[in-house]
């Protein structure tokens, strides 16, 4: 049973030399920063994509819970990282770098993309479809467990604990250059026409006619002439299951459809009529050239659902 106890004073050895104050507040601020970039990230690419993807309701309720909903997340997620990846992986590496520990930066990388691989799968699997997930799983838990190593690195090497100030103050330098070296770059993207902001694609006649499906069975097979046989297309009675449901009054058989271009592509309709269909709204356009939608939003307007069409291919 001996090598019980000297495994569990090795392991407390190692939670005390890893798991502190300096390595973990640089880890979590490492985290609090790869946020707040994340959302730099995003800010700079909603321009290209549709706005209209979403509630706006529930954007405008959340809007006005946001500091109360985010703080507390963002700092479970935070301490959460660094504890469960940033700070094994830079144990994992300093046991992999040996006694002189030169190259522990270097061994964090395999280690990092490794435990980001087993994350992801537990997480989102499978795993080439979740690609972006990886990405950021590593990439987050690699710079978490740089920032929390250099520090870390620094006191053994000097004997001097650094301060929760000087950590914060580096970490926030860093992260904020960072987030003006992404808005800086997606400013020059935008203005170069590299990245280009979204408009809905202009239809025609021609290319509306075809068969559009929602996924769930429903299809509208729209012809030149104006015809349209529907089956299965959902409509909004107002009378879901819940706030926000899909009422289930079906619009089937044969009717006619129109669309109403407009200079204003953000203007552009689709009307569809047919049997059972009432007051069925009209359809706003949106996807992208080639891969074009239809939608309408439905349900309790303070949490509506987009219901949309797709048209297939050939």
């Amino acid at each position: 049973m001996r090598w019980i106890g000297r495994g569990g004073y090795a392991l407390k050895a190692w939670l005390s030399t890893f798991f502190r104050g300096t390595p973990l507040f640089a880890a979590f601020l490492t985290y609090i920063a790869e946020a707040c970039v994340g959302v730099a990230g995003f800010l700079a690419l909603d321009p290209a994509t549709d706005p209209r993807t979403g509630s706006e309701g529930t954007v405008s309720l959340l809007g006005c819970c946001l500091p109360l909903i985010v703080l507390p997340l963002l700092g479970l997620f935070a301490i959460s990282g660094a504890v469960l990846h940033a700070l094994p992986v830079l144990a994992l590496a300093a046991r992999a770098a040996g006694q002189q520990g030169r190259w522990w930066w270097l061994w964090c990388v395999p280690i990092a993309a490794g435990t980001g691989t087993l994350y992801t799968l537990v997480i989102a699997s499978p795993l080439q479809d979740h690609v972006l997930w990886w990405v950021c799983m590593s990439a987050g838990a690699l710079l978490a467990a740089w920032n929390a190593g250099f520090h870390l690195r620094r006191e053994s090497r000097t004997g001097v604990t650094t301060g929760r100030g000087r950590i914060g103050f580096r970490t926030f330098m860093a992260g904020s250059l960072s987030v003006a070296l992404l808005l800086a770059g997606s400013a020059v993207a935008y203005s170069t026409g590299l990245v280009t902001r979204y408009e809905p694609p202009v239809l025609s006649v021609a290319a509306i006619a075809g068969t559009w499906t929602d996924g769930n069975g429903g299809t509208a097979v729209l012809t030149a002439d104006g015809g349209a046989v529907l089956t299965g297309i959902v409509v909004d009675d107002g009378f879901g299951d819940f706030p926000g449901a899909l009422a289930q009054t079906i619009c089937a058989g044969r009717g006619t459809w129109a669309y109403r271009p407009d200079p204003d592509v953000w203007k552009q309709r689709v009307v569809i009529n047919g049997p059972g269909c009432g007051d069925l709204q009209p359809f706003e356009v949106g996807g992208r050239t080639g891969q074009p939608q239809l939608f309408f939003f439905v349900g309790d307007p303070d949490s509506p659902v987009r219901y949309g069409l797709t048209k297939q291919a050939g």
